[in-house]
């Protein structure tokens, strides 16, 4: 290689040899090829330099380094194994390869505006589409932050790709619930909701125990007008020796409620509504029915009475009632009965006084059964009474 020219100083030192494109400085030790200056720390570019394709750009001793091929395709190499590639439309990741996002730091989707990824704080995950969170996802839930729009006949899965507990929308404004498989429940506009299958009860303790004797209640419907409404599937009575209520409803704040009980006619008795005290243990009234007819029943047995004695309440009573010609204020019908203030005074026995008082007051008036019969005692036994002093006269 011919030297162009060699640069020495006054003790005949070598300082510096120039050929064409190459400067080799010894006294600094650097080397200049086309503009590329190389020191024993590394690379300095002054210039633009190139590297040939499929040429590798080595980082230390060591098998690490960077290289275009093919062509447009520039590959990072660590330790011998591959990276990643880049190219003008796509970063690619081999298999095992990591892409690490530190947090706070945003992926873009829409060159660097609005719409991203991020870590917003520890184990959070957000996508920001135009500006708007949509989702939020942490280790344990997946927030839904605007309108989720399900497409017409699509399924949203609650056991994976190919399960069979789903909700779908199968038809214009009809939802539809599948519980492995089986369809479930259907929601519409028109009839509201309508079961496909039964509607079970399980006791109060959330367990299956009575299963085979409460199988009870389902929503039917079809061509049999009676398969309407709320039925009992089987077996043919529902308490068994127990005489379990079908239905309990009550306020467990107050203790007040009702017991609603079926029973087959092999029981002793034909109640089929019950009524109980605020504390639920003593039975005040019911609702029974038979072939004969529906009665409305006070609880009256002797052995839940004491302290009994003969009425002090008389005729003289009765003739103080005033029965009243009345309408109320929405009606212009004319009725015949009493008021309750004016009751409540006389005979308190047959008025329901409310503690709030903007409760309106009522009157039972079968209460007054037994005043009216023991004025017509209090009649008879002074008919008798005149009946004998004209037969003695």
């Amino acid at each position: 290689m011919a030297i162009t020219s060699i640069i020495v100083n006054a003790g005949d030192d070598i300082l510096a040899v120039h050929h064409n494109n190459l400067r080799a400085d010894l006294l600094t030790g650097e080397i200049t090829i086309a503009g590329v200056k190389t020191f024993t720390n590394g690379i300095i570019l002054n210039d633009d330099s190139r590297i040939a394709v499929a040429k590798k750009l080595y980082y230390g001793a060591g098998n690490t380094y960077t290289i275009e091929s093919p062509i447009n395709e520039f590959s990072i190499v660590a330790n011998g194994t591959l990276a990643g590639t880049f190219a003008s439309t796509y970063l690619a990741l081999p298999t095992g390869i990591n892409l690490i996002i530190f947090p706070t730091q945003k992926v873009y989707y829409d060159n660097g505006s609005d719409t991203y990824r991020v870590e917003s704080g520890a184990n959070i995950l957000q996508d920001h589409v135009g500006g708007a969170l949509i989702v939020e996802m942490t280790a344990t839930t997946f927030n839904v932050k605007q309108t989720c729009v399900l497409e017409a006949t699509k399924e949203l899965l609650f056991d994976g790709i190919g399960g069979h507990t789903k909700i779908l929308q199968s038809s214009n404004d009809v939802m539809d619930f599948y519980t492995g498989a089986s369809l479930v429940l259907t929601l519409n506009a028109n009839q509201h909701a309508v079961l496909a299958n039964r509607l079970y009860f399980k006791d109060h303790d959330g367990t299956d125990s009575r299963a085979t004797m409460f199988e009870k209640i389902f929503f039917a419907g079809g061509g049999n007008a009676w398969n309407y409404g709320m039925q009992l599937s089987s077996p043919a009575y529902s308490g068994g020796a127990n005489n379990d209520p079908v239905l309990y409803v009550k306020n467990t704040t107050l203790g007040e409620g009702i017991t609603i009980e079926l029973f087959a006619n092999t029981l002793s008795t034909d109640a089929l509504m019950r009524f109980y005290s605020r504390d639920q243990t003593a039975y005040v009234g019911s609702i029974t029915t038979n072939a004969g007819g529906t009665a409305y029943n006070t609880s009256s047995d002797v052995r839940v009475k004491k302290d009994i004695v003969d009425t002090a309440s008389s005729l003289n009573d009765l003739l103080k009632i005033k029965v009243r010609d009345f309408k109320y204020k929405k009606s212009d019908k004319k009725l015949t009965g009493y008021i309750a203030q004016e009751l409540f005074d006389i005979f308190p026995d047959a008025v329901t006084k409310h503690k709030n008082a903007e409760m309106m007051w009522g009157i039972d008036y079968g209460k007054l059964t037994p005043l009216i019969i023991k004025a017509i005692q209090d009649m008879k036994k002074s008919f008798d009474e005149r009946i004998s002093n004209l037969e003695r006269g």
